[in-house]
């Protein structure tokens, strides 16, 4: 009410700004603003009725208008915009049953996804890389064992 009652001139929007800093709402879509923009626009045109119809008196109208003040009819909800893939626009995520991780799949599972690195590089470069990279991790038996 108090804002409502502090600005007269563009109100509509100064209230809209309002509500948007009041709840952070930075990235509202356009939609929620458009709703958001008809709820206030509702809700002030009740303000301004019960506003006259209390001689403009605040006392008279908290008294009067606090079941209203505190009902639902000022409740509205705010829809925040967060980017995410749709079908149309070509969806980078991919379909069906999530991947395991390489350390739980099976070793039927686990060959197509090194086939690159085998491609790429020769058997003694990979052991080396097993060696070294099991020697990081602390398994120092794993990679003596590896050892070329």
């Amino acid at each position: 009410f108090e804002e409502w009652r502090k600005c007269k001139i563009e109100r509509n929007s100064r209230l809209v700004n309002y509500v948007c800093t009041k709840f952070s709402a930075t990235d509202v879509t356009p939609d929620t603003q458009k709703k958001i923009k008809l709820k206030i626009s509702s809700v002030s045109s009740k303000f301004s009725k019960k506003w006259t119809e209390t001689n403009m008196m605040i006392e008279r109208f908290l008294n009067k208008n606090r079941s209203w003040l505190e009902g639902a009819d000022l409740q509205f909800y705010l829809q925040m915009e967060h980017p995410c893939p749709t079908s149309s626009t070509g969806s980078n995520r991919p379909e069906g049953r999530p991947k395991k991780k390489f350390e739980e799949s099976s070793f039927i599972t686990k060959k197509p996804r090194v086939e690159d690195l085998l491609e790429s590089r020769s058997a003694i470069e990979l052991t080396v890389a097993a060696e070294v990279a099991n020697r990081l991790e602390g398994n120092k038996n794993i990679a003596t064992s590896i050892k070329v």
